[in-house]
C-alpha cells in the first residue's frame, strides 16, 4: 500500500469539526494513522498551524503533528512543481504554489493524495496521480 499525503482541508476537518457527516473522513484518517501510511510535507504542516490564535492550542497541535515526519522536498521537487504550474497556466488552470508542490511530491513519490479540494481534479489533466479513495 502506498503512502498518503493528507491535504490541509482533511486535517482541518479532522481537528476542527466533529459533525456526523465527518465521521467517514475521521475514520479514514484514523485508519491511515494505524497503518502508518500518512506522509507530511512542511507546507501542509504550516497551513495546518497557521491561523491558530490561542497559543496553547497551537502548541498542542504542533506537538500532535510531530508524530509525522516531513518528507524532504528536494530541488527536483521544486523544479517539477514549477513545471506543473507552468503547464497548468498554459492550459488555463490556476494553481497555487502550495498545490504545485503537493502535486509534485505525490507525482514524484507515488503518494496518493487525500483531499476534498476539487482543484485536484483539474490538476489531473496535467499530471497523473492517484487520489485516495475513502473506505
Amino acid at each position: 500500500m502506498s503512502q498518503v499525503l493528507v491535504d490541509t482541508n482533511i486535517w482541518s476537518t479532522f481537528f476542527r469539526r466533529n459533525k456526523p457527516e465527518d465521521q467517514k473522513l475521521r475514520s479514514n484518517l484514523e485508519m491511515l494513522m494505524q497503518e502508518n501510511r500518512i506522509s507530511m510535507i512542511g507546507p501542509v504542516r504550516q497551513e495546518i498551524l497557521t491561523g491558530i490564535r490561542d497559543y496553547s492550542k497551537f502548541l498542542l497541535l504542533k506537538e500532535y503533528l510531530q508524530a509525522f515526519d516531513d518528507e524532504p522536498i528536494t530541488t527536483e521537487a521544486f523544479e517539477y512543481a514549477a513545471k506543473v504550474a507552468n503547464e497548468c497556466m498554459k492550459n488555463g488552470i490556476a494553481i497555487s504554489s502550495g498545490d504545485a508542490i503537493i502535486v509534485s511530491m505525490i507525482a514524484l513519490h507515488g503518494f496518493e493524495i487525500y483531499t476534498n479540494d476539487q482543484d485536484f481534479a483539474r490538476y489531473k489533466k496535467i499530471v497523473q496521480f492517484i487520489q485516495y479513495q475513502e473506505r
